[in-house]
């Protein structure tokens, strides 16, 4: 695939419109290959372009290695690398500390985070039995 604008990228994923992700890139909550990137036109290659999952070793995490699988990831241009860890906060640090993206984490153990002060949000939910994919906060929409 050929080089694409971000915010264009971003439009056509569904992420917002055109002007919304526009301000959501120039804000800083978008991040390239672990990197910031505050220009909606910052060229980007869909197809090389990675981001960081973090998992647990439970079978409650299984979704993501579905999703690896079965290529979903891919069919939405995303290269997705799996990271195991030994605990939900070795998964926060992770993400505080830049090297993930995003964590597969619990709900409970998020929101007691969250209560400690750490700056995480949950984006979405991954199964029923309330686990969700989680980024700090200052990536997640201000609405």
């Amino acid at each position: 695939m050929t080089q694409m604008r971000l915010d264009r990228f971003l439009a056509e994923e569904g992420v917002g419109t055109r002007s919304e992700v526009k301000k959501l890139v120039r804000s800083g909550r978008v991040r390239v290959n672990g990197t910031e990137v505050r220009q909606p036109e910052y060229k980007i290659d869909p197809e090389k372009d990675s981001i960081e999952l973090g998992y647990l070793n439970s079978t409650a995490h299984l979704l993501a290695f579905v999703a690896q699988e079965e290529g979903y990831f891919a069919e939405e241009g995303l290269k997705v690398t799996l990271t195991q860890f030994s605990s939900a906060g070795e998964l926060v640090n992770g993400l505080e500390s830049g090297k993930l993206d995003v964590a597969f984490i619990g709900s409970v153990p998020t929101l007691t985070f969250q209560s400690q002060g750490h700056d995480v949000t949950i984006i979405g939910g991954a199964m029923t039995n309330g686990h969700g994919y989680v980024i700090k906060s200052q990536f997640a929409d201000a609405d």
